[in-house]
């Protein structure tokens, strides 16, 4: 038979602090439009288009955008740590702070799924997200910091569009177009 693949659009006026922590440290002193996007445990594919779709709307709209993908990376880098201790967490914090560094969006997009769940992330399909917005594009990445005091992975990094390339377009989504 046919099935269907359903996704649910919903409308809050709350943010979690997921979105929430960020923005206070990043808009102070200004108001601006704010767009809320909720990442599931849909694949990363799915993750990526998404990215294309929020950068094809920008475009459309002639608008200039800040994405912001917020998530911790593991949460099991030491023994205490919320969601218990995992060897593997670490090693995925190292492979996804190395990705973002070299800007390997191709690598984001093929993390093991085992060790990513081993991790006990939240932040890699935030990541894949904001990837997909520079699909076909050369881009600067910058990591600011990464540390893991509480046994959870937190970085911080910035993502620059530099010129188009497209050996960089990994998933060209026919059906948004």
């Amino acid at each position: 038979g046919c099935t269907h693949q359903y996704t649910e659009l919903t409308s809050k006026e709350e943010l979690d602090h997921g979105i929430m922590v960020p923005l206070y440290y990043i808009f102070k002193e200004i108001e601006v439009p704010i767009v809320s996007l909720a990442i599931s445990y849909l694949g990363f594919e799915k993750h990526y288009s998404l990215g294309i779709a929020v950068r094809r709307a920008s475009d459309i709209l002639n608008r200039r955008a800040v994405y912001l993908a917020s998530g911790d990376l593991s949460h099991r880098l030491t023994p205490g740590a919320p969601a218990g201790y995992n060897l593997r967490g670490e090693e995925f914090d190292n492979l996804l702070v190395n990705l973002v560094r070299t800007g390997d969006f191709a690598g984001l997009l093929s993390i093991d799924r085992d060790l990513a769940e081993s991790a006990g992330e939240c932040g890699l399909r935030p990541i894949i997200s904001l990837a997909g917005l520079f699909n076909g594009y050369d881009v600067q990445t910058d990591v600011l910091s990464y540390e893991g005091p509480f046994g959870v992975g937190y970085l911080v990094s910035t993502v620059r569009e530099k010129a188009p390339n497209r050996a960089r377009d990994l998933l060209t989504d026919k059906s948004m177009e």
